[in-house]
C-alpha cells in the first residue's frame, strides 16, 4: 500500500491494495478516503475520525502481502494531525492478526503536547507541528536475539530515537506483518494518513 489516489473520496479504503490489504474498524467513528489536507498535494489520504470520547476506538490496519520473517524493515508514513485533535497512535502488529485484536510489540503515540511517546511509558522524544504534513520513518531490525526500532521524524517534525522492543514481546515482533493507525476511546478528533510503505531491506 502506498497512496490512496485511486480510491473514491467519501468511501472507506478498499480492502485490496496494490500491495497488501487494509482492514478498518470504525468503532464509533469512521475511516474514510478524503482529499489531501495539504494545499500543495492533490492526492488522496485516509482520515481516521473518532468524534466522541469514551466510545469504541477507530482504526485502520495495513497488512503486508506476505510474511517476511526476521530481518530489517523500513516503514514510512505521512501524517497530518490538526489542531485540537486527540492522541493518534501508530502501532506494529503480527502478520494475519485479526483486525479486532490490538496486540502489538511497539506503538507510537503522537501526544497532545506535540511530542511522541513510546509504548505508554516515560520515554518521549521529538516534536511535530499540527496542521502540517510530516513523515515518520521507522527502521525495524528483528531477529532471534532481540528487536530494535530507530524512529525518525521529518518535514514539519524533528527528532530521532532508537529503542529496544520489550523482550517479552519478541515473539510478536518476529511475526511482524501489519501497521495500525488509530485513535483510542478516550480521545476525540481525527488525523489523516497517506504514503504508507513497508520495505524489507535485508533478511
Amino acid at each position: 500500500m502506498r497512496r490512496f489516489d485511486a480510491e473514491a473520496i467519501g468511501g472507506p479504503p478498499a480492502s485490496s491494495q496494490p500491495t497488501g490489504t487494509v482492514g478498518t474498524l470504525p468503532g464509533a467513528g469512521s475511516v474514510t478516503v478524503v482529499a489531501s489536507p495539504v494545499v500543495s498535494d492533490t492526492g488522496h489520504w485516509v482520515r481516521i475520525a473518532h468524534p466522541t470520547t469514551f466510545t469504541p476506538e477507530t482504526s485502520m490496519k495495513c497488512s503486508l502481502s506476505s510474511f517476511g520473517g526476521d530481518g530489517q524493515y523500513t516503514v514510512t508514513a505521512s501524517l497530518f494531525i490538526p489542531s485540537g485533535a486527540g492522541l493518534a497512535t501508530l502501532q506494529f502488529e503480527a502478520f494475519a492478526q485479526p483486525v479486532d485484536s490490538f496486540l502489538n510489540f511497539l506503538h507510537l503515540d503522537f501526544l497532545t503536547n506535540n511530542t511522541v511517546r513510546i509504548d505508554d511509558g516515560a520515554t518521549t522524544f521529538g516534536s511535530f507541528q499540527r496542521d502540517q504534513l510530516f513523515s515518520v520513518v521507522i527502521s525495524l531490525t528483528i531477529g532471534a536475539s532481540g528487536a530494535t526500532a530507530t524512529i525518525s521524524l521529518f518535514g514539519a517534525a524533528s527528532g530521532s530515537l532508537t529503542v529496544n522492543v520489550d523482550p517479552s514481546l519478541l515473539n510478536v515482533a518476529r511475526q511482524f506483518g501489519a501497521l495500525r493507525f488509530w485513535m483510542g476511546y478516550q480521545w476525540a478528533g481525527f488525523f489523516d494518513v497517506t504514503d504508507v510503505t513497508v520495505l524489507r531491506v535485508t533478511s
